[in-house]
């Protein structure tokens, strides 16, 4: 077998309903999906959109976005990174929920800004 012969090609899913799974590196495949702007031109999710697709508001994306600035007309790779490192908001509060619904022997209690703190 010719090296050319063992190369998988793979096309990118266009976002249409739903997303594929945010990932490190959207400019790699397999990502998220790319956005269709008009045949044939497309683009990759924006990091701000990564993080929204997560759960996470625009607050939460400033701050990170004011510790890992952007340099002006480059991807930021760390907020990307950031992103595919993540988890759903929802889900990870959802799994709070039964959590602290549940008799574990610990107990949960929220700190002067409301989040939670675990207290074995």
């Amino acid at each position: 077998m010719h090296l050319h012969q063992a190369i998988i090609k793979r096309q990118l899913d266009v976002i249409s309903d739903f997303c594929f799974t945010i990932t490190e590196r959207q400019d790699r495949c397999p990502n998220a999906g790319i956005i269709r702007l008009d045949k044939p031109q497309y683009r990759y999710l924006t990091e701000r959109e990564c993080w929204r697709l997560l759960g996470f508001d625009d607050n939460d994306f400033e701050l990170m976005l004011n510790v890992f600035p952007t340099r002006k007309g480059c991807r930021n790779a760390t907020l990307y990174a950031l992103a595919g490192n993540s988890i759903v908001v929802d889900v990870l509060e959802a799994i709070f929920k039964v959590i602290i619904n549940e008799d574990y022997g610990t107990d949960f209690v929220a700190n002067e800004i409301g989040q939670l703190e675990l207290v074995c």
